[in-house]
């Protein structure tokens, strides 16, 4: 029996290769085949709501496939503007060839969507939340690249319309798809796991000592800003620490020279000898 992420992954490649021609797909299928090494969160969260309020179609996959391709273009485009990932298989590629690729899978994801098998009239509900969301995101997006957040209220602003917008329309995706109506426990829910996972890559992103590190690039997050803030504490703290560290270095250095120099049956010979 296939797992949701078989299924997801047969209707994503499906899909490609029937929309995209031959050189697009050359370098799309490569983009996939990279996305697939990772587990569909999107798609599966699609799924799940999908599933746990009643829906029982198998056409829910090739719409868990379509929210897969909207999140991969978004990822394609976040990586090209932050100039960072530079081992990623998109960033390899000529930044023209990425862009048009990132372009085809929003676009492919929308059509699939569209295109599904499921309640029109509740399709139709998706796709009015997926403008709104991917709107948001877009939003977010270039708050987060200005990189002018200067509170935590601006922080949480940003991350609301970066990562939980998204993390909101896979969720109410399956939940609309399913009842046809709007959940606000989903929702609330739905944000502050966006919440979460964007927490847990900033602290990913700290100290990750590469080109991605925030720290290093100045990227204003809620760690930074507390790094900021308490830089005075943090550097008295350090000082202390290192001298501290420094002193028993030392202590320790000079106790092995010391013993190292000493050889008994030297100190033995010459005592004998006088």
């Amino acid at each position: 029996m296939q797992s949701y992420a078989e299924k997801i992954e047969e209707q994503l490649y499906e899909l490609v290769r029937n929309h995209f021609k031959t050189d697009l797909a050359f370098y799309a299928l490569q983009f996939l085949e990279h996305k697939c090494k990772e587990k569909h969160l999107f798609g599966g969260l699609t799924v799940l709501h999908y599933r746990m309020f009643g829906g029982q179609s198998e056409h829910i996959y090739r719409v868990a496939a379509a929210m897969e391709l909207a999140i991969l273009s978004l990822d394609i485009f976040d990586d090209l503007q932050d100039e960072d990932q530079p081992n990623i298989i998109w960033r390899q590629c000529p930044q023209a060839i990425a862009m048009n690729a990132a372009l085809g899978f929003v676009l492919l994801a929308r059509q699939s969507l569209m295109s599904s098998e499921l309640d029109k009239e509740r399709l139709l509900q998706v796709e009015a939340c997926w403008d709104r969301s991917l709107l948001t995101a877009v939003n977010g997006q270039t708050t987060d690249l200005l990189n002018r957040i200067a509170t935590e209220e601006e922080y949480y602003q940003m991350i609301r319309e970066k990562s939980s917008s998204l993390v909101v329309m896979a969720c109410m995706t399956g939940t609309l798809l399913s009842t046809g109506y709007w959940n606000e426990t989903v929702e609330k829910y739905a944000c502050e796991l966006g919440f979460a996972s964007q927490l847990k890559n900033d602290i990913r992103d700290l100290v990750n000592w590469d080109s991605k590190n925030d720290f290093l690039q100045r990227k204003r997050t809620l760690l930074t800003l507390y790094l900021m803030k308490y830089a005075p504490l943090i550097r008295n703290g350090f000082v202390i620490i290192l001298r501290a560290i420094l002193i028993l270095v030392t202590r320790c250095t000079v106790k092995k020279k010391l013993k190292n120099s000493f050889n008994p049956q030297e100190h033995f010979c010459i005592l004998k000898y006088k």
